[in-house]
Parts: structure tokens; C-alpha cells; sequence
């Protein structure tokens, strides 16, 4: 548990970092003879290098973790590798690189890097942006349609990808419906991984028989993408159902105010904000509840539902979250407001031993295949399959 003290020197101290995340930070894989080495850059995040190993602000989010992760690994395959921060805008590369990876869709500033033999690799973190907006734009005009009410979408992605379109591989979170949707735009092979857990696949025990009409929501922003407004449509009609709501809601004022009387007036809703996986309310929350249900439209691998995931809670999700949930979870057929109910009531009826087998699925899944270890595992394919089969 962090405390108040700690929790304010970790403010101040992200206060001093963000200063300094738009720096580059080169030969992060500290190689004390560089000569001969092929050069990698890397376009994602400089905040996790500049934390110590172990440090608190490396658990508000796997994508920090992650960025040290696939920065090593290309020190295993060889590279010496300069990381850019994707706000820095201002980097001019010093020589040409013999591989990028970018989480950028284009390579402004970056065209002295590039010569024919760099091999060129887009990192994403969602779907294809066309189909995010078109998903978007289609929750708000059926929110619009229900509320009398248009809401404003918190940020729109870029539809112009020049660096997709022109990567010699696409590497990105998610199943094989996540990759399809990358194909549509990159001419070269397109990888898909799984997001992973920082629970470190702890057991809960749970009362399944109460703990089977307990539901919870775990996201961050973009509540009408991730399917926040339609749950707050279903559960107000079952009042023998929970949701506890852990996201960042609060931000979107326009939302909250569209939701006020669901939100905060409705007994059976419970509005958390957002919380800390690391902390008791985290713990109080999976051990309440059975189910993570996440009716996204614009996901890949999310990793606040990997992470309840790897809590033991078994997921209730859309295709759109791009996780193959084999024997362990539950697939909303679609995410027409009829279908998610239906969905929820009927899982929320099943046999309490049904449902505690589900949740031991789900971790043993979780341990298989959404843990560290199997992100490792499949960065090396993906890495070993890049250097087999393109040219570089």
C-alpha cells in the first residue's frame, strides 16, 4: 500500500520526469564497444528509461515495463538502440538506422534515418485507426439516437499513416482480428501479441454463489469506445446485478452529465474512479466480483482487462478487445444493447461451480499466456520471423 508521503514524492517525482521524457535516450543497452553494431530506434516512450528498475510509476502501466522489455530484446538480436519519445518531434536523427520501430504513423523529422536497407516496423497499440473512428463515430450516433444527446468523442485517431503504409512489418497488440485489421493498410507481414498482467497471476477466493451477479468495469479514457454508456442502459434494469466502475469517467464531463442519474443515483452502480491494482480497494474489488465486462468497439488486448484477467475474473468482452478467450471467457455475439444484456443476465445465472471453473480457466489462461513470459516468448518469434524474412 503507498502511503500519502509516498504517493507525493512519486507526484513530484513525475513532475521532474515528464520534463524530461521529450530527451532521446541512446545506447539504452549500455554496449561499452559499439563498433561493428547495427543501430535500432526505437519511437515510444523515454519516461521508463529514466525510472530506476522496480520503481512504482512502472505499475500505472504495462507500456512502460514493455518499452525496457523490447528494447532489451533488440539488444538480444544484436542492435544498439537510441529510444525517441513519439512526442518528440524535434529528434533529428544523427546517422541512418538499420531498423525502426515507431509507434508513429508517419516518419516526419526522421527521413536522414532511412535509407533502402532499414527495415521499417510500426508498433500498434489498438485497430486499424479507420476502424476505430468508423467504431466510434457509430457508438455516438447510437448514443445521440438513445439520449436525445451528442457527445464529443475525446480524441479522434490519425486516419493518415504514411509509416503503415509504408513499414516493412506491422507489429501489434492483440488476436488475429486486431492483425486483419492492419493488413487493410500494411504491405508487409503484420504480428500480433497479447497484452500481459501485473496482478503477477495472484488467486482470489471468491464467494462465486454472491460473487456471480458482481460485475466489474476496468478501463481508463473513452468511455462510449470501451462500451461504459451501454452497461449504464442495461444494469439500471436488474437491480440484483453489480457494476462497480473503475475508469476515468470523471474527465469526460459531457459523459458524466449524459449518465449523471446511472452514474451516481443508482444503487446497484457503483462509480470507483480510478484506482490502483496494487492496492486494497483493487483486491476488495476482484474478490467481490466474478466477471470483467468490457463491451469495447475500439480495443486491442486491453490491459486493464488482462490485468483483472490475471485476477481470476472471468472476461465478458466484445471481438473488438482482440483477446482469444478459447475456453475461459465470454463473447458478446455483437454489442446491440438486446445481446449485452442477454449475455450479462445469463452468465449471472449460471451455476456458482460453472462459474468458479470458468475463473480457474482464466487463471490458469492468464498464467499461459497473458504473463510476461509469453510476451517475451512471442517478441522473440516476431523478431527472429522480421530477420528471416525481411530483407535488411
Amino acid at each position: 500500500m503507498i502511503t500519502t508521503i509516498q504517493k507525493g514524492l512519486l507526484r513530484i517525482e513525475a513532475v521532474l520526469s515528464s520534463k524530461r521524457r521529450s530527451q532521446p535516450v541512446f545506447n539504452v543497452n549500455r554496449v561499452a564497444n559499439p563498433r561493428g553494431m547495427k543501430r535500432a530506434l526505437f519511437v515510444y516512450l523515454t519516461l521508463p528509461f529514466h525510472l530506476r528498475p522496480g520503481h512504482p510509476m512502472f505499475f500505472q502501466h504495462q507500456n512502460r515495463k514493455q518499452a525496457v522489455l523490447i528494447a532489451r530484446l533488440l539488444g538480444e538480436f544484436g542492435y544498439l538502440v537510441d529510444v525517441v519519445d513519439i512526442t518528440d518531434r524535434s529528434f533529428r536523427p544523427a546517422g541512418v538506422y538499420d531498423l525502426i520501430l515507431s509507434h508513429r504513423v508517419d516518419c516526419a523529422g526522421l527521413e536522414t534515418a532511412i535509407n533502402d536497407k532499414t527495415v521499417k516496423i510500426y508498433l500498434a497499440s489498438g485497430t486499424n485507426h479507420l476502424w476505430r473512428n468508423r467504431n466510434i463515430r457509430q457508438r455516438l450516433d447510437a448514443l445521440a439516437a438513445r439520449r436525445g444527446r451528442a457527445l464529443d468523442p475525446v480524441v479522434w485517431d490519425i486516419e493518415d499513416m504514411p509509416w503503415v503504409r509504408n513499414a516493412d512489418a506491422v507489429v501489434c497488440f492483440g488476436n488475429e482480428h486486431v492483425v486483419q485489421s492492419w493488413r487493410e493498410v500494411c504491405p508487409g507481414p503484420v504480428y500480433g501479441f497479447n497484452n500481459y498482467g501485473m496482478v503477477t497471476n495472484a488467486s482470489f477466493s471468491r464467494d462465486y454463489a454472491e460473487a456471480r451477479h458482481h460485475f466489474l468495469f476496468f478501463g481508463s479514457g473513452q468511455q462510449v469506445g470501451k462500451g461504459l454508456d451501454l452497461l449504464l442502459e442495461v444494469f439500471p434494469r436488474h437491480p440484483e446485478l453489480h457494476l462497480y466502475i473503475c475508469s476515468r469517467y470523471e474527465r469526460e464531463k459531457d459523459f458524466c452529465e449524459c449518465y449523471r442519474h446511472e452514474l451516481f443515483e443508482t444503487p446497484n452502480i457503483h462509480p470507483c474512479g480510478w484506482i490502483d491494482i496494487k492496492g486494497a480497494r483493487f483486491r476488495q474489488l476482484v474478490t467481490r466480483c466474478a466477471w470483467v465486462v468490457h463491451p469495447t468497439c475500439s480495443d486491442a488486448s486491453p490491459g486493464s482487462v488482462i490485468n483483472a484477467i490475471s485476477a481470476g475474473l472471468v472476461p465478458i468482452v466484445t471481438r473488438e478487445a482482440g483477446i482469444d478467450l478459447e475456453d475461459f471467457g465470454i463473447l458478446f455475439a455483437d454489442d446491440r444493447l438486446e445481446t449485452i444484456e442477454q449475455t450479462i443476465c445469463k452468465a449471472a445465472q449460471l451455476p456458482a461451480r460453472e462459474v468458479e471453473i470458468l475463473s480457474q480457466r482464466t487463471h490458469e489462461a492468464a498464467k499461459r499466456d497473458f504473463s510476461e513470459e509469453a510476451f517475451l516468448r512471442r517478441w522473440r518469434e516476431i523478431l527472429t520471423d522480421i530477420h528471416q524474412n525481411i530483407p535488411h
